[in-house]
């Protein structure tokens, strides 16, 4: 992967997309929008990298660790597919820098890949902060399991050769996983019924 100024707008739009900043995210858009005009393909890099980072942020909850996750992942199939940013993305890309993700993130230590406890304040937020609390507190091969099923959609027997594990197995760590993540909505559930008439 050529490191340029495609590759730079990639990363600073990534590691703003989940910040509040429209007027960086604004200016980035215009810099993608400019050098597309000139036929460089970069919409096409942003599409990847978007979804590659989506699938790391799920599972690490961390934007930072998230664009380190994906960028890895990204420079390891790139080599593999000979691709560089400006080229379009080979048919199968996507599909294998997601499934790089995951085997990266389970096969090393990253910031955020330890289960992390749920506070009642989170509880009592929004829907989507608790699903993703109650997603960053499962072990790390329980969220695998939940990410790669149901927000990256593959099938759990792909999963295999990518975790280690047996296909019985890693549906014994999805069942868990959702019972949880159920217990976790449910409650959060209940949490809000409280603060709303006032019990804290």
């Amino acid at each position: 992967m050529v490191v340029n100024r495609s590759a730079k707008l990639l990363y600073r739009y990534i590691r703003k997309a989940h910040k509040n900043d429209q007027a960086a995210l604004l200016k980035t858009a215009e810099d993608i929008n400019s050098l597309d005009d000139k036929g460089d393909g970069l919409v096409e890099s942003l599409a990847l990298f978007n979804k590659v980072y989506t699938a790391a942020f799920r599972l690490t909850g961390q934007e930072a660790t998230a664009s380190d996750l994906a960028l890895a992942a990204l420079t390891a199939i790139a080599k593999e597919y000979d691709w560089q940013i400006r080229k379009p993305v080979p048919l199968g890309m996507l599909q294998a820098s997601i499934k790089e993700v995951y085997r990266l993130f389970l096969a090393q230590p990253w910031p955020g890949k330890d289960p992390q406890p749920i506070s009642k304040t989170c509880l009592a937020s929004g829907q989507k902060e608790v699903l993703q609390a109650a997603l960053l507190a499962l072990g790390p091969l329980e969220r695998a399991t939940v990410v790669w099923r149901y927000i990256t959609g593959f099938k759990v027997a792909e999963l295999v050769p990518v975790a280690g594990e047996t296909e019985r197995d890693l549906y014994r760590y999805l069942s868990h996983a959702l019972h949880e993540l159920i217990r976790c909505l449910k409650l959060a559930g209940e949490l809000k019924t409280f603060h709303a008439i006032g019990i804290s």
